[in-house]
């Protein structure tokens, strides 16, 4: 049983890493790129979005994963999902604080603690230098926060789809009985 956990945090902690990663090379940019294309945007303007784009981005790919896992195993156990979410979240944050919080591993965990940090003034990638410890761990807390909500919220629609489906497919077999 722990070792299926294990596993479990593993795949999610991939996926997290994964989600980051797509978020960095292609979401984030072409996001700011298309808004750009209305508005001028400055680096204050290009951090809400990428810390906006990022919060859909990996909490939309985990949330997909627990809807397939749930709905696959026709399963939905919250405490298991948060158990399991919270240590693939620490493994992220472990790897994420050894690399500086970049955005191609840590998300938009580096924009909103800017924000956090500085608000307006969050004008230029240097001033990152100038966000303190417990501002990143804030933003990635609040991150994590957010994914595990989607975990939740994917693993029970994903429950409850199969479920209806059953439930349909029960209801039409009988039909056809009668």
């Amino acid at each position: 049983m722990k070792k299926q956990f294990f596993v479990n945090s593993l795949i999610y902690f991939i996926a997290i890493v994964a989600a980051c990663l797509v978020n960095f090379i292609g979401v984030s940019s072409l996001a700011v790129k298309i808004v750009n294309l209305f508005i001028v945007v400055d680096f204050y303007i290009s951090a809400i979005i990428s810390s906006a784009v990022a919060f859909v981005v990996v909490g939309g790919v985990v949330g997909a994963l627990a809807y397939f896992e749930a709905f696959k195993s026709e399963e939905f156990a919250p405490a298991k999902l948060l158990g399991t979410v919270s240590v693939a979240g620490l493994f992220h944050l472990a790897i994420s604080t050894l690399m500086g919080f970049h955005p191609f591993i840590a998300g938009g965990t580096k924009y909103l603690a800017g924000l956090i940090s500085m608000g307006e003034k969050f004008d230029s990638a240097g001033s990152a230098a100038d966000i303190y410890l417990w501002e990143y761990l804030a933003a990635f807390a609040i991150y994590l926060v957010f994914e595990i909500i989607a975990v939740e919220l994917g693993a029970y629609l994903g429950k409850r789809r199969r479920a209806q489906q059953k439930e349909s497919l029960i209801a039409s077999t009988d039909d056809l009985r009668a």
